[in-house]
């Protein structure tokens, strides 16, 4: 995939700033250069929409940004931050920042969904009372439309539910960035209203 750079506010400190990302997979003649020289420069409160074709590197490119990745070559930096060259520690306190919603929905299958949405507060370093954290579990499953299913887990949920429940995850800790892997994709038109709403 080959990045746009955006750079309306060059004087504005990013949130992301891509520079010379290059990605691939495998080696010798199974090698796949999937990231070429990407450039990307993401303000605060600014909403970017990747489009591609599919394997074009769109989900490699999220989650180098993520942290779910280690950076190959060239420089990232989230919430300024450098990704590369960062250790293992650095990198998960940046973590704690982020939210993420992957396409695959990445539920736990024995886990409810509030216990689900819950793993998002659990891994803060400031944990707030049980109470509390179930609390604010509940609502933000109310807010995606499953305040009757907080207690299903995900062998009882459609495909849309478990979306909407990770959706709930990703936003339950109020990230400061939030990366979304076609969060939409499995929904209908009204909850996926309720969604980008939600964002």
């Amino acid at each position: 995939m080959q990045a746009t750079k955006f750079d309306s506010q060059p004087h504005r400190d990013a949130a992301i700033d891509v520079r010379g990302v290059q990605h691939h997979y495998g080696s010798g003649e199974a090698r796949k250069q999937v990231l070429f020289d990407n450039d990307l420069r993401v303000a605060p409160g600014e909403i970017v929409i990747m489009t591609g074709q599919s394997g074009s590197g769109k989900t490699t490119l999220l989650t180098l940004i993520g942290t779910l990745r280690r950076v190959q070559q060239g420089e990232l930096f989230v919430l300024g931050h450098p990704l590369h060259g960062s250790s293992s520690s650095q990198i998960n306190q940046l973590r704690r920042r982020l939210g993420f919603i992957f396409q695959a929905h990445n539920l736990f299958s024995s886990l409810t969904a509030l216990q689900n949405v819950r793993m998002a507060l659990e891994l803060q370093a400031d944990r707030l009372p049980r109470s509390e954290e179930n609390r604010r579990c509940s609502e933000m499953l109310e807010a995606v439309g499953l305040g009757e299913r907080i207690h299903y887990k995900p062998s009882g949920l459609s495909g849309g539910q478990k979306q909407r429940v990770a959706v709930a995850r990703g936003l339950v800790h109020q990230p400061e960035i939030l990366l979304a892997d076609e969060p939409t994709a499995a929904l209908d038109e009204e909850s996926g209203r309720k969604v980008v709403e939600l964002f």
